[in-house]
Formats: structure tokens, sequence, C-alpha cells
């Protein structure tokens, strides 16, 4: 994965702009409180089909990158496979680098 991105992932914790776990993403997907959802290459279809469905609702992007483990040290927590960036700024510099990434 790009290191740019876990860089970015990084900052966006510290500045307290990142949900994870699927209790937190979900239902601030369903209130439309992110703009960008990212989902580890291990999260099981049936969690990704829930997520999607409540992120569709209010057009929420959603991304697949990397493990579980890179994204959990990226924001410093461990076993984390679903996140929410909350910022639009994040959320756009993400996407940018994961489009450059995968041209």
């Amino acid at each position: 994965m790009n290191s740019k991105i876990l860089t970015l992932l990084g900052f966006a914790r510290k500045s307290n702009n990142v949900l994870f776990g699927f209790q937190q993403v979900s239902r601030a997907a369903v209130l439309g409180n992110i703009e960008l959802i990212i989902f580890s290459d291990e999260v099981s279809g049936n969690t990704e089909k829930k997520v999607v469905k409540a992120a569709a609702m209010h057009q929420i992007k959603c991304i697949k990158l990397s493990t579980t483990e890179e994204l959990s040290r990226a924001i410093g927590e461990s076993n984390k496979s679903i996140l929410g960036i909350k910022d639009k700024n994040f959320a756009k510099q993400i996407l940018a680098y994961y489009s450059e990434e995968n041209e």
C-alpha cells in the first residue's frame, strides 16, 4: 500500500478524524457523518455489504486497501479492518493517492 496513504491515516487519527470498527463506521455512515470508508482486504463480505449499503444512502465513497495489520498500524490501533474518515480534505487527498496508485 502507498506509504502516503498510511501517513495521511496517521495524521487523520491524530487530529481525531478517523472512526474505526463496524459499529462506529456503520452508525456514522447511516447519519452521513463521514466522507470516506476504507476496508481492509480481509474484511468479511457480509460486514462490507452492510456498511456499503449504509454508505450508499449518503453517497459516501468506499475503497478497499491493504491488510488489517497495515491499516491498524497506521492509526496506532490493533485489529481494525474498517476505517471511516470524517474530514473532507483528508478523504479527498486519500482518494487522490488511491487513484494515482491504481492507474
